[in-house]
């Protein structure tokens, strides 16, 4: 992370390739995106003159089938995106020799 839209030293808040997602809106507290296991995390902001933050810990977990979601500046509620009632099993279609089925102009 870095201050804006003053340039400022930058500073790490994960080292597992998740990124920040969302500020609590008091500033003390910011979640980071939810992990390969649906983990949605928060680290506490610390008070000082520099940036520093907790280690991350985990707050809410993300329904399996959510492909996206958010949370309110208050951290009151998480909204997950998940697909409505029953979904159809996804296909893949695989053609072969194709360009015989083309038909030649």
């Amino acid at each position: 992370m870095q201050s804006f839209p003053v340039q400022g030293p930058r500073y790490q808040a994960t080292t597992d390739g998740t990124g920040v997602f969302v500020w609590k809106s008091d500033g003390k507290m910011l979640t980071l995106e939810a992990t390969p296991n649906r983990v949605v995390r928060a680290v506490d902001v610390l008070a000082g003159e520099e940036f520093r933050a907790g280690p991350p810990r985990p707050v809410s977990r993300m329904p399996e089938q959510a492909f996206g979601g958010d949370i309110d500046r208050e951290w009151r509620r998480i909204l997950a995106i998940v697909p409505a009632g029953k979904q159809a099993r996804p296909t893949i279609r695989i053609v072969l020799d194709w360009p015989a089925m083309v038909a030649p102009r």
